[in-house]
């Protein structure tokens, strides 16, 4: 993958997440601030204390190792690489990559040099497969994704819905959310719905393992991934992620009265800096609890909290393979549109030849 000199006057730095230099800061996020703009038009952009508590978040996480390669022109960071993957568990053949150039400084080899550094944190990891997505507000990335010989693995739709534009079909008497909060315990007579409270003890979060293994059903398209193995050390890591970052999560899951054991859950999160955006997290219902409106009555509980406690949220964004059908039977009946489209890339590293 022969790629042309970089401009003479532009320097790499690499360093692990955990050693990013404060200095990196503010560079690093004017930049990610400039294509956040065009990413997600809406949101608050990200800061230098943002990103700080992103590598924060990546370290706490202990499961996970990241890298970071930021392209220098004098003082201003022009391309970014953030490249991380499981340290422990399933898929460790992984290398996820988040990487960004700035718009004037495409087609300048920048974007390849990039690439060649996470290839060889690849290596030096022994992982085989990267990974990344790149949106359609951004044709750039596909392009690039294709011109390197990386192959299309998943197609994602991210739809946002907008609780003010919506409140009427949404809360209202007759509206969908309080309609579905009211058929639930008719559809699922066996079940209650309970609300997680954090810090998560030790019995919630050995229950909430079982239960986030049901995400391993949704579409994986054509992705060379594994199915997840979800301890309750993987779910402590990922609560300390949130923690480290000052996120606010909440979660709402269904318990089959008759065990206790939990039979579905839905979790969304928001952070400080961008209270207007909810994210959906993840939304699943064990295989042997399906059937019943589980999922119709988490998400529109959890909904109806957030209209009530949240008034600053106006989107909710949540995204899914365009093959998950019930997933998006759902959300289209709350009345979630399309915002953009993603396609996850991957890139074989053995496909790649040296610089």
């Amino acid at each position: 993958m022969p790629h042309r000199p970089l401009p003479t006057d532009l320097e790499l730095r690499t360093c692990p997440a955990s050693d990013l230099p404060d200095e990196a800061l503010e560079p690093f996020a004017a930049l990610a601030a400039s294509l956040a703009a065009v990413a997600n038009p809406h949101d608050a952009p990200p800061t230098a204390a943002h990103l700080r508590a992103e590598m924060r978040g990546l370290v706490a996480m202990g499961t996970h190792v990241a890298d970071v390669a930021l392209a220098w022109s004098g003082d201003r960071v022009v391309g970014f690489l953030v490249a991380g993957g499981q340290r422990t568990g399933t898929n460790r053949h992984l290398l996820q990559l988040d990487l960004g150039i700035a718009v004037d400084w495409r087609r300048q080899g920048i974007g390849r040099a990039l690439l060649h550094e996470a290839l060889a944190v690849a290596r030096r990891d022994g992982r085989r497969l990267l990974v990344s997505g790149a949106s359609d507000r951004v044709p750039a990335g596909a392009a690039f994704a294709r011109a390197v010989g990386a192959r299309a693995g998943l197609e994602l739709r991210v739809s946002e819905l907008d609780l003010h534009a919506e409140a009427r079909t949404l809360f209202g008497p007759s509206g969908t959310v309080a309609t579905w909060c009211a058929r639930g315990p008719q559809r699922a007579p066996g079940y209650d719905l309970r609300w997680l409270e954090r810090p998560l003890g030790d019995d919630a979060v050995a229950h909430l393992a079982v239960v986030k293994a049901a995400m391993n059903a949704a579409p994986h398209g054509d992705l060379d991934v594994q199915d997840e193995v979800i301890t309750p050390e993987r779910v402590r890591a990922e609560e300390a992620l949130y923690a480290s970052r000052g996120d606010v999560v909440w979660t709402v899951v269904a318990v089959e009265r008759s065990t206790g054991a939990f039979a579905g859950f839905t979790q969304v999160g928001w952070q400080a800096r961008n209270p207007r955006v909810v994210e959906q997290h993840d939304t699943a219902v064990l295989e042997a609890h399906r059937g019943h409106g589980l999922g119709r009555w988490l998400k529109a509980t959890m909904l109806d909290r957030v209209h009530r406690e949240r008034p600053e949220a106006h989107v909710v964004r949540t995204g899914n393979a365009d093959t998950n059908a019930p997933m998006l039977a759902i959300n289209e009946a709350l009345g979630f549109r399309v915002a953009r489209a993603t396609t996850v890339w991957q890139l074989d590293v053995g496909d790649a030849a040296p610089a």
